[in-house]
């Protein structure tokens, strides 16, 4: 166990970790928030309180809220329509728990793969590809102005996320910030965290120059 994972319970920690053990093909990742993801995709984790968020397709998902009075995965109030919240006596029992996990690997497992994204480094020579998770773009409405930089925006998806403006740097110089920055009604583009679902940031904002309605491709180095 790392040192940026001593928040979270060790007894949960232990759990995670013993059902990730359950399938030779997974590996546990993270430092502070320790999760699994396949080609890109995350498709467990664990909060800092020790709760476990398992993502599951549709009729699997529908089956186990059911069968386990269970409830979908809740974080900094942003509900996760995709991940269930796995019940305490659930996430003990890792042998009952080993299928809905299995279900979650092969369901992600089936998905197109997300790009790895490679640098080169200050003397040219390539770096070697990083294999962390991709972050995902999302169009949406500013909705609410909290203070500063801070904001909430309304995607198209339905959800609303907390996300802050990006800053200078990934702007360009010259460019004037004050007539960048978001009012409530504007149309945005924004990257959600693969690391922290339910958070993102702006990227794309329709007063920037050369803008178009493409979708844009992450421009986060790592």
């Amino acid at each position: 166990m790392t040192k940026s994972t001593d928040r979270i319970p060790p007894e949960k920690v232990a759990l995670y970790e013993k059902l990730i053990a359950t399938n030779p093909n997974i590996e546990c990742k993270g430092e502070e928030i320790p999760y699994t993801s396949v080609n890109g995709h995350m498709f467990s984790f664990l909060s800092r309180a020790g709760v476990m968020g398992l993502r599951l397709p549709t009729a699997k998902r529908v089956a186990f809220l059911k069968k386990y009075d269970a409830k979908l995965h809740e974080q900094y109030g942003i509900v996760q329509k995709s991940y269930v919240e796995v019940p305490d006596t659930l996430f003990e029992k890792t042998e009952e728990l080993k299928p809905f996990f299995n279900w979650s690997y092969a369901y992600v497992n089936s998905l197109k793969p997300k790009p790895i994204i490679g640098y080169t480094t200050r003397n040219g020579r390539p770096r070697q590809a990083s294999e962390e998770p991709v972050p995902e773009n999302f169009a949406g409405e500013v909705i609410e102005h909290k203070a500063d930089a801070y904001f909430e925006v309304r995607l198209d998806d339905g959800r609303v996320l907390p996300l802050c403006f990006i800053g200078r740097r990934n702007v360009g110089r010259g460019v004037d910030l004050s007539r960048l920055i978001p009012k409530v009604g504007d149309r945005i583009w924004v990257e959600e965290s693969p690391y922290n679902p339910g958070h993102a940031r702006i990227i794309i904002h329709k007063k920037w120059p050369a803008i178009n309605t493409a979708e844009p491709t992450s421009k986060t180095k790592r």
